[in-house]
Parts: C-alpha cells; sequence; structure tokens
C-alpha cells in the first residue's frame, strides 16, 4: 500500500516518539554498569580499543641535599588490544498495524520496543560479565588469567559458605583478603566482595548467634573486615555458576580503574525506521568493547562459596 504524503509524515512524528519514549525508559536493574568502574576516552565508533598494563618497578631512597643520583623509575608496560563489537536486534510495525492506527485511531502497542530495550541492556551486562562465546570473548567473572583463592575447607567437609561455622566464614574471606595482598606486595587493598546469589542471602538473612540476635552474619563481617579495607558487599546473580566446570564463583577486587575498566562506547543506540516490504523496522544495537584488566593480581577469584 501506499501512504500519502501527511500520512507518512504522521508516521515519522510516531516512530520519533516510541523511539524517544524507548530512549528514556529506565535502564533495567543489572549489575555491570555499577561493579564495573568505566573506561573513558573511547570513541563511540572506533573498532578496536588499546590500553596499558602496567608494572611498576623501583624504589625510593634517602637521600641528602644536592644529591643528583635519584634512583630512577621504571615502568614495565604491555600493551593490549581489545576489539569493539556490536550486538543487535529490531523491532517494528506491519503497515496494516499504521494503516489501523491513521484510519481507525487504534493506538500502537509499545511492548516490543521496551522488550527491544531490555534485550539490548541484558546483552551489554552479559557481554560486560561472562564475554560471548560466538565472539571469543571473557568478561569480568570469568578471565581465565585471575589469580584462583585456595578457600578454607570447612569441618563440614566443604567449601560453601552455607554450612561452615563463623569462625571457618571469616577465614574465608580473610583468604580472599590475603590472596590479593600477597598478590600485589602488599600494595593493594581490595574493597569489594561479590558473592552469588546464595551465599549472600545465606550471609544477609542468617543471624550471627544461632539464638537469635540484633544483627546478621554479613552485618557482622562488614564491621570484622571494614578495618581491612573490604566496604562493598554485592550479590551479583552471573556468580551463580560462573566458577570451573559451573560451580558458584566470589569475586574480590580494588574497585578503580587503575585495577579494572569496562568499554561501552555505545550502551543503546536506535536507527531510523527502514521499509522492508510490508514492515517497518527499527534496528536496535550496542557496541561493546569488553573489560579490560590493567592489574590482573588486584582482582582474586573464590569457587565453590
Amino acid at each position: 500500500m501506499n501512504f500519502k504524503d501527511h500520512e507518512l509524515n504522521r508516521i515519522s512524528r510516531l516512530f520519533n516518539t516510541i523511539i524517544n519514549e524507548t530512549y528514556g525508559l529506565d535502564r533495567e536493574n543489572l549489575d555491570a554498569l555499577s561493579l564495573i568502574p568505566a573506561q573513558t576516552g573511547v570513541g563511540m565508533w572506533l573498532r578496536s580499543w588499546s590500553y596499558k598494563i602496567v608494572n611498576e618497578m623501583g624504589v625510593a631512597k634517602l637521600i641528602s641535599d644536592y644529591r643528583d643520583d635519584f634512583p630512577p623509575i621504571s615502568r614495565g608496560v604491555e600493551i593490549k588490544t581489545n576489539d569493539i563489537r556490536e550486538w543487535g536486534l529490531s523491532y517494528g510495525y506491519s503497515e496494516f498495524e499504521l494503516m489501523q492506527w491513521l484510519t481507525a485511531g487504534i493506538d500502537l502497542s509499545r511492548d516490543e520496543a521496551d522488550t527491544a530495550r531490555r534485550k539490548i541492556d541484558e546483552k551489554v551486562d552479559e557481554v560486560l560479565f561472562v564475554g560471548d562465546k560466538e565472539a571469543n570473548t571473557t568478561g569480568f567473572l570469568n578471565n581465565p588469567n585471575i589469580p584462583l583463592v585456595v578457600v578454607p575447607t570447612g569441618t563440614s567437609g566443604g567449601t560453601a559458605i552455607k554450612g561452615k561455622s563463623l569462625t571457618e566464614i571469616i577465614a574465608t574471606f580473610q583468604a580472599m583478603i590475603d590472596t590479593v595482598r600477597t598478590n600485589t606486595h602488599r600494595t593493594v587493598k581490595a574493597d569489594t566482595v561479590l558473592l552469588p546469589h546464595d551465599a549472600f542471602v545465606y550471609l544477609s538473612t542468617t543471624p550471627k548467634d544461632e539464638k537469635g540476635g540484633d544483627i546478621t552474619i554479613l552485618e557482622y563481617l562488614q564491621k570484622v573486615f571494614k578495618g581491612q579495607g573490604i566496604v562493598n558487599w554485592r550479590e551479583c546473580s552471573k556468580l551463580d555458576d560462573a566458577g570451573v566446570d559451573g560451580a558458584t564463583r566470589a569475586v574480590i577486587y580494588k574497585y578503580s580503574p587503575s585495577v579494572v575498566t569496562r568499554c561501552l562506547p555505545i550502551p543503546f543506540k536506535q536507527d531510523a525506521p527502514q521499509k522492508d516490504s510490508l514492515y517497518y523496522k527499527v534496528p536496535c544495537y550496542c557496541r561493546v568493547g569488553g573489560v579490560a584488566f590493567k592489574n590482573i593480581n588486584a582482582v582474586a577469584y573464590a569457587d565453590g562459596l
């Protein structure tokens, strides 16, 4: 069917309204953007981006007035490059739906547009957290080069948080803290612990004392480890099967762009509607450059929690 000029103008304004409404939707309550620091300075349309992994060497020494033999500092720099890839889908309306809207005043549902936005948001979260098999990438939670913590076994015979005594739970998190401390030669203090769902729920709902009490185990841990720098305790559902052979996984790290960053040049974008036979479709996509570990020793995984 052929739309008249004034009908095409009305349809164009309609699509602009729907597109703007979709941009204005609240982002899904997902975690990657809040748990991984953002990388700045990457252009929207670059095909790849590079970052530096720096190993700093050198020790400041005592000097006296007029001394000119200041010890040099050296930086071992490795340049790494990540591709920036696109993931996309589309929503749209048939000419018959548009004609019903034009002639009968039947409103067009926004459900597909809302779903398209949600699915792009979910894909961004997934790619940043665990990468994409088709693109042959890993993410923040499953990089094979991240050190693994030797998780202490409880008296019950397992490493899971649930079933351990309070003393054993404290020893588990101390092992995680000490792993980062040792690997960074005591130069980095981790500040964030991410936990799988079951472990987080157990810690955040179980009273510290078996007889009950005013605080949960998690609230007690927050007090115990605050002095060592751990100030953020968060749940991350993607950790439920992120470990080796599908085991649960916890992550400890310093939340800092000097340690880890995410590259997200375009979190969500819609193009103008495109006519395809009797259908008008709106392409939607994101551009993701992955996760960069700039100080891999300031991050550690702990499986089996």
